[in-house]
């Protein structure tokens, strides 16, 4: 949510746009580990 703020506002510079794409890696990271059964395999 803050990413998708942050990429909508007005000339963002560029610390804000390293920032943004900073925390959709991170949320894309995050999915994908949600995403691999391998971790979530019980017994």
């Amino acid at each position: 949510m803050k990413a998708k703020n942050l990429s909508r506002a007005e000339n963002p510079d560029q610390t804000q746009r390293d920032f943004v794409n900073i925390l959709i890696s991170r949320a894309e990271g995050i999915y994908d580990l949600a995403e691999r059964s391998d971790l979530w395999q019980t017994g």
